[in-house]
Formats: structure tokens, sequence, C-alpha cells
């Protein structure tokens, strides 16, 4: 068993939903769940995502006709399933989540159309879980799911006792932007030709209007503070989705020149931008004058960790991501770098859009820290 324990399953980096249901064995499950959104721009999206585990990962993709995930994980790592009432809504009345034995690591968020679905959903997880590290202790069947409520969540929700992967798996995840088609009906499944992950992808229902997030204001000081600059809208075209944040190469592939063609992709093939709070962008060049605003934010002087804002470079043309660092009590300065209309902190990881950069880092460590991610906005006060 020495040598299973060290093979550690790992996401595909890009297959189509067909392809992967059409694989010998491994597909635990699969069908539609709507997921949460994953950063603080997006926490009052759940899109509509066909979601499948195999062999102890989960995808999800847009459709069950898409050419590619929308994003992938592990299990390894994770140890237990529950209701999440915290995020039931009218919309979502089924909710449940996936968490992780280390709090650093992201909680996902899946919501199920009804009890029984839940049920047979993290009665799979759970079983993929127990698999996964070699804990038989629960036996549990789908079957369960019609049992009574309190024994069989009381028998689920319990977590698995795992000891901490000496393997990281934050770059074996990656994630699209998910932050569009929030309610949509789910396709038909077609089981005819397995479609190749080059192919075009059916067109789907016209895409509801975006999301419009309010943008408060600052908070008026009594002396004068740097006003904030509203970013100019780049007229760049996202790529092709292929996942985006393994850390030896980027998946945002630099787009072809090519005319734009208004007709006929698929959603899949264009992801819908979320634009940053214009309060987020600071007419400064100075570090000291964002440290000022940023403490200005908290009675106490003491500002969130993760606070960040991007500011105008002192030396020259470009912008610098200012994050506020909890452990060292100060700001750290990110010089956002520009090469061929792509913008990154360091070199591997290459993005469109500042917008679609700061998005990354809401779920991944900034370059040299060991637990620094973007948190909060400056001057945006989030969802409710």
């Amino acid at each position: 068993m020495a040598a299973e324990e060290m093979h550690w399953p790992v996401p595909m980096k890009a297959i189509g939903a067909q392809n992967l249901l059409t694989m010998p064995g491994g597909v635990a499950k699969a069908g539609y769940l709507h997921k949460k959104g994953g950063t603080q721009l997006q926490l009052l999206k759940w899109p509509l995502r066909f979601v499948i585990i195999h062999k102890r990962c989960i995808y999800y993709f847009k459709s069950s006709t898409s050419a590619s995930p929308q994003g992938a994980f592990s299990l390894s790592g994770y140890n237990r399933v529950m209701r999440a009432a915290e995020e039931t809504t009218s919309n979502n009345v089924f909710p449940f989540k996936i968490i992780h034995i280390s709090k650093k690591h992201r909680t996902w968020c899946f919501s199920a159309s009804s009890e029984d679905e839940r049920k047979s959903w993290m009665a799979l997880l759970r079983r993929e879980i127990g698999h996964l590290h070699e804990k038989k202790d629960l036996p549990l069947d789908a079957s369960d799911s019609s049992s009574d409520t309190d024994s069989f969540y009381g028998a689920i929700e319990r977590p698995v006792d795992i000891s901490l992967s000496p393997y990281p798996t934050d770059n074996e995840d990656y994630e699209q932007d998910d932050e569009d088609d929030s309610y949509l009906e789910p396709d038909s499944p077609e089981p005819g030709k397995p479609e190749g992950p080059g192919l075009f992808v059916p067109p789907v229902a016209p895409r509801p209007p975006a999301l419009k997030l309010p943008v408060p204001e600052p908070p008026a000081r009594a002396m004068a503070l740097p006003r904030p600059e509203k970013p100019p809208l780049p007229q760049l075209q996202r790529s092709p989705p292929d996942g985006q944040s393994f850390r030896s190469f980027s998946f945002e592939k630099p787009h072809l020149p090519s005319q734009d063609d208004p007709g006929g992709k698929d959603s899949d093939e264009d992801y819908e931008k979320v634009p940053l709070p214009s309060s987020v962008f600071i007419n400064t060049t100075e570090s000291y004058e964002v440290e000022r605003l940023f403490k200005a934010t908290s009675p106490r002087g003491e500002p969130q960790d993760g606070l960040y804002c991007i500011r105008n470079s002192s030396t020259k043309s470009g912008k610098v991501l200012v994050v506020w660092d909890e452990t060292s009590n100060k700001v750290r300065n990110y010089r956002i770098f520009e090469k061929d209309s792509k913008f990154y902190l360091e070199g591997e990881v290459l993005f469109v859009s500042v917008g679609s950069l700061v998005e990354h880092y809401h779920t991944h460590l900034l370059p040299s820290h060991q637990s620094l991610l973007l948190q909060h906005p400056y001057g945006y006060a989030g969802p409710r």
C-alpha cells in the first residue's frame, strides 16, 4: 500500500466533459450543481455547473458538452463534507461544502436541486475521501440517502481522521473565472459521439446581463487624501479557457492576432470580465500615502490583512499592487509588469488584464510569501 499512498490524484489540465465521462472507469458521479463563486467579487454568484467526480478529483464544466473544464481540484487533504446552512438562500436551498484539513485551503461550496440529490452527492464525496485516505470505517451507500436525516448526516459529516499531506496540492488545482451564467438551465446531455477538446462547443442560451456591483466612496477624512483614479478599460480579448493557476507555466496563452468574430463561439470560449471597483485605483506614486489610507480605514489604525489597492509607479508608467501584510505590519509593493499585452507579477503566470491578475491572487499566494492573499479591495464594502 505504500506505493499507493505516494500516488496523489491530480486533475487533468484540459479534457472535454464527454471525453471524461466516456473514459473507462473512474467516474463516480456526474450531474448539475450550483457552485459558489471563488472570490470576494463573485460571492453572490452561484453559476450552474456540470460536475464530475473522477478518480478522486472534482471537475466542473459550464455544460455537459463543454470542451474543457471551468476548473478542477484534487480531494487530497479534504477530510469533511457538511451541509452549508449559512449559504442557504431562496435560490440555494440545499447547499453543502467540502472542507480541507488545513484552513489555508479553500472550502468549496455547491448547491443541489433537492434534499435527495444533496444526500447522494455528499455520500459519494464522503466515500471518495474515505477511499483516498484508505479509511474504511464508514460504509456508505447512495441508497442510504432515504434513511433518517439526522442519522444519515451524523455519519456523513463526521471528519475523516487524516494527517496533513506532505505533498502540496495548490499547484495541481485550477479554476477559470466563474462570474457568468448565474442560473442557466441544464442542457440535454447527448450520449452520442464524444467531442474532442479542440472542437467548438454548441451554443447555449444568451447570458444574462452582468451583475453591477455597487462602488461605495471612501469615507470622508479631515485632511485631503489622494483621490481614486478610474482605470482605463483595456481592449483585450481573453484566450480560450485552459486553466490558469498551474505554476510551471501559464494556461492563459497569448491570443493570436485576428479580426473580431462577432458570430460565434460559445461562452466557454470567451470569459466575461469582472471590472475592479474604481476605488481600488489610487492616484498616487507614494507607498507611504497608501499606507496612510489603509490605516485610516480602521479606527485603531490596524488595516485588514490582505487589504489592497493599485497605485501609479514612481519610476515608470506602469502600476504597482500594494497589499497590507498583517504578519509584518506593513504594506508590500508588487510591480505589475506588462509584456505583449499581458500582465504579470512573476513570469510564469500571465494574464490578459489587471482584473484577472487580481482575481487570481485572491486564491493563490502572492510571490515570495507564505500566507499573503488579496482579500479586501480598498474602498469596496463587498456583498453582505
